[in-house]
């Protein structure tokens, strides 16, 4: 399971191609500014720093790496929004909806967050420098690695919010190892009877193997399950830059390039299916999302009309960190492999 929770995590990190191929629409940001209103929009990127944006519907926008710094987005229903990486410091989000949000990596230093809810949100990371939650919710949100250096908490609701390995407050992270532990306890008490149940049916099951098939199993397949998508993903942006020029004097990858890709790309497939064999069971599905979501990219590509050292660039700025993980966990091999991934 190590193995398999590196491997994913790399996907994840070099799953950047969107960032290059996709800035925000025009069209979304002329939209978002006439109406205060754009769902599920392209923002990515925009440059919206000192924007008034009081009320704004911006449920399920990708808004990853924007510059929000300074803006008023008191009231605003930012739910399932990705503000991955955005620049949020000096904003006020009095009041705002940010629940199912990805706000990891995001720079919220000096922020106004009173009464915001954030349940269940994505904070790993994020810089929360002498910001305010006064009043907030912060109910079952991910809070790891996150820095809380001077941040006001005062009648914030943590309850079952992670706290692992939180900057500037060591109070709050021994409040949370404490309930951490009293949690685990309980468990183990519970999983004992049950242990004792399934012993007087003949079952031998120990305490420890008991905790970890129930805490641990799902969670675990869950986070195999995203990691195998990014590859899938990964590959498909890869053929999608391979496809789009097949056939002329200058491609953006080269045929024996992509034959590696694909070799390396199987290896992977195997080495997740090892590692958590559940994993074969639902690939079809994981495989048809993918693809999904690719298309769903290549409609709002632009590398097919780009200049050629445009597209280039676009398409290295994802196979160069592939092929660089790759070789990391496999030698290279030069073989082809016949399926088409």
């Amino acid at each position: 399971m190590r193995h398999i929770l590196i491997i994913f995590s790399i996907f994840f990190s070099f799953l950047f191609l969107s960032q290059y191929v996709f800035a925000y629409k025009e069209s979304d940001l002329s939209q978002l500014r006439k109406y205060l209103r754009c769902k599920k929009c392209d923002l990515s990127n925009a440059n919206l720093n000192g924007a008034i944006l009081r009320g704004a519907i911006l449920s399920d926008a990708d808004l990853s790496d924007a510059d929000l710094s300074d803006a008023n987005l008191s009231g605003a229903n930012l739910s399932g929004a990705n503000l991955k990486k955005s620049n949020l410091s000096g904003s006020v989000l009095r009041g705002a909806n940010l629940t199912n949000a990805n706000l990891s990596g995001a720079n919220l230093s000096g922020a106004n967050l009173i009464r915001v809810n954030l349940s269940k949100v994505n904070l790993s990371g994020a810089n929360l420098k002498k910001s305010n939650l006064s009043g907030a919710k912060l109910m079952d949100s991910n809070l790891t690695n996150a820095d809380l250096s001077g941040t006001k908490l005062t009648g914030t609701n943590t309850s079952d919010a992670i706290f692992e390995g939180v900057k500037g407050n060591p109070s709050l992270v021994e409040k949370y190892k404490e309930e951490k532990q009293k949690k685990l306890v309980i468990n183990q008490k519970k999983l004992k009877k049950k242990e004792q149940s399934l012993q007087k049916k003949g079952k031998k099951l120990t305490v420890n193997e008991l905790f970890q098939k129930k805490e641990n199993k799902s969670d675990s397949i869950k986070k195999a399950e995203e990691g195998l998508s990014s590859m899938y993903q990964a590959y498909l942006l890869l053929k999608f830059c391979y496809d789009v020029r097949k056939g002329q004097p200058l491609v953006y990858i080269k045929k024996k390039k992509m034959d590696e890709i694909r070799s390396y790309t199987k290896k992977i497939e195997t080495k997740f299916f090892e590692d958590v064999p559940q994993l074969k069971s639902s690939k079809d599905k994981i495989w048809k999302n993918a693809v999904g979501w690719t298309n769903f990219i290549k409609q709002e590509s632009t590398i097919e009309y780009d200049e050629y050292s445009v597209g280039k660039k676009k398409c290295d700025a994802s196979l160069i960190p592939f092929m660089q993980y790759a070789k990391r966990f496999f030698s290279p091999t030069g073989e082809v492999v016949e399926k088409d991934f």
